[in-house]
């Protein structure tokens, strides 16, 4: 049988553990988020499941983000639905940074900032292990190198 060719380790590699919230595990990753001289550092769940990110408000009040000049649109929940304000920030996942549109709302009822598929998906290759409660995160750059 011939040798089995190893796969190189890409330079980055970002591991994340679950984290227990309630007596359950999820899979909440550190981010930094940037707006102008206004920086946040928190936790947010990745959700494939969700389309886009959507943030509590006060993110967008430590980020300088006024109510009044976010783009509005309306998300549909399984209650229903929220209006939520979309901004471009800065953000950070480990030393991986790019620019993504983030949704804020006053109405935005949920225990966690939600990390969703557009702008944030496309960037990395995501892997969630349930048996072991961890993320792996490759940020696509290093992948295409």
């Amino acid at each position: 049988m011939p040798a089995r060719k190893k796969t190189p380790l890409p330079p980055k590699l970002y591991q994340f553990p679950y984290v227990r919230f309630h007596g359950k595990f999820y899979p909440l990753i550190p981010i930094a988020l940037t707006r102008g001289t206004s920086n946040v550092n928190t936790f947010a769940l990745l959700d494939s499941g969700a389309s886009i990110s959507v943030f509590r408000p006060e993110i967008a009040e430590a980020l300088g983000i006024p109510r009044r000049k976010r783009k509005g649109m309306r998300l549909g929940t399984a209650a229903g639905g929220v209006d939520i304000g979309v901004e471009k920030v800065r953000v950070e996942v480990g030393t991986t940074a790019f620019n993504a549109l983030i949704g804020f709302s006053h109405d935005f009822a949920a225990s966690f900032n939600i990390i969703g598929r557009e702008t944030f998906f496309n960037k990395f290759s995501i892997c969630f292990n349930e048996i072991s409660r961890t993320v792996l995160m490759v940020p696509l750059e290093d992948l295409r190198s």
